[in-house]
């Protein structure tokens, strides 16, 4: 009897090419705007990245999204909600809180939350060459509420260390000659193959059959979804002239149990080998993600602000959601600080930790923490099929 598949590597395919068209997404927005006005304000990196593409307002993107709900035992869903727009001191210093939820069949698993500041380069062309860099990365403030000026990077930092910066790259930044050198000697092939041989590769062994000599209670799983599955089970109790030692129901729910296990390693199996696959200029360039750490320390040794040092700092933003968020599970787990960003109001976290700087600051209940909210829902279905709404 042969297994059916799991389908982890066309789903991780169809996520690939989701964030594929976001990515695209942005860069075209980034390019008509630069053709327009020489100009691309951060609040149109908000609606090709947030609204066109990870709420589906473009048409691609909701297809693409849509697929990504159906046909698998796997489905994820991005959800953004906009928060209230009352005015206030920044306090997180980020402009986006992600918080990502993994269930299987129903029972959550885990749920991480982290913190998002996105920046974007601009690009100055001379005669003799373009420079990108990014001219608000170590921005100033907070000091209304803590005090004194931080770093948005620092503010980040002290409520999580699960912080990130993504970074919108202009086209036309491969003309800068600093940044591509450093681009292709990070990415040449000869670079690459240590990475390549350190990898495992996402290749799953599906059972083709069963030895019949060797079947103990578990042995039985491949054939629970069998419609007569019940019907032969007590037949062959009887013929045994004693009772199994597992239930119909017990070896159901240890079917489901394990299978949900399966599933989840062969989605971050294959997630982490999807993002070795990446290459290729156009894969990297329209965002780059790097840690809020990273960008602090620049700040402190550095203030480097060019492309060519951000991006030794970086990687695409689609490696960072397929091996850091989905397969590494990325993100700060305390229920607290998930609330605070999820709820839009300071609670007892957000008010001590303000509290340490400024005592005498009081945080209204209707203040805004960040500007939006991205959920990312990550469910699998491990029931048998009988039992699938």
């Amino acid at each position: 009897m042969t297994m059916q598949r799991t389908g982890s590597i066309e789903f991780v395919g169809n996520l690939r090419r989701a964030l594929d068209i976001c990515n695209r997404l942005v860069w075209n927005s980034h390019r008509i705007g630069l053709e327009k006005d020489s100009d691309w304000p951060e609040s149109e990196f908000f609606t090709a990245l947030i609204t066109q593409g990870f709420r589906g307002n473009d048409r691609l993107a909701s297809a693409a999204f849509d697929k990504l709900l159906r046909g698998s035992p796997y489905r994820i869903r991005i959800e953004c909600a906009r928060h209230n727009s009352q005015a206030m001191e920044p306090l997180t210093g980020a402009d986006l809180g992600v918080v990502t939820t993994l269930s299987i069949n129903g029972l959550q698993t885990s749920r991480r939350g982290f913190l998002v500041q996105l920046k974007r380069a601009a690009l100055a062309t001379t005669a003799k060459k373009s420079t990108a860099t990014f001219p608000e990365l170590h921005h100033m403030s907070g000091k209304a509420a803590f005090g004194r000026e931080l770093h948005q990077a620092e503010r980040m930092l002290l409520f999580t260390s699960a912080a990130v910066y993504w970074l919108a790259i202009p086209p036309g930044s491969d003309k800068d000659k600093d940044f591509f050198q450093r681009y292709t000697s990070a990415t040449s092939l000869a670079s690459q193959s240590d990475l390549r041989a350190g990898a495992i590769g996402a290749s799953y062994n599906h059972s083709q059959g069963m030895d019949v000599n060797t079947i103990g209670p578990l042995g039985w799983l491949p054939l629970i979804d069998h419609p007569d599955f019940d019907l032969f089970l007590r037949q062959y109790s009887r013929s045994l002239g004693r009772g199994l030692p597992m239930s119909t129901g017990e070896l159901v729910a240890q079917h489901d149990s394990q299978e949900g296990e399966r599933l989840i390693r062969e989605l971050r199996a294959e997630t982490l080998a999807a993002s070795r696959r990446l290459y290729g200029i156009r894969s990297r360039l329209p965002i780059l993600c790097t840690t809020a750490e990273s960008i602090f320390s620049l700040y402190q040794t550095s203030n480097a602000r060019s492309l060519s040092q951000v991006y030794e700092q970086s990687i695409p933003l689609t490696e960072f959601l397929l091996a850091d968020v989905v397969a590494n599970e990325f993100g700060d787990d305390d229920p607290d600080f998930i609330e605070a960003i999820m709820n839009n109001k300071p609670n007892d976290f957000i008010r001590q930790i303000v509290s340490e700087f400024k005592p005498s600051r009081e945080l209204s209940d209707d203040a805004p923490i960040t500007r939006q909210t991205v959920a990312i829902d990550l469910s699998i279905d491990a029931r048998r099929n009988a039992d699938r709404p």
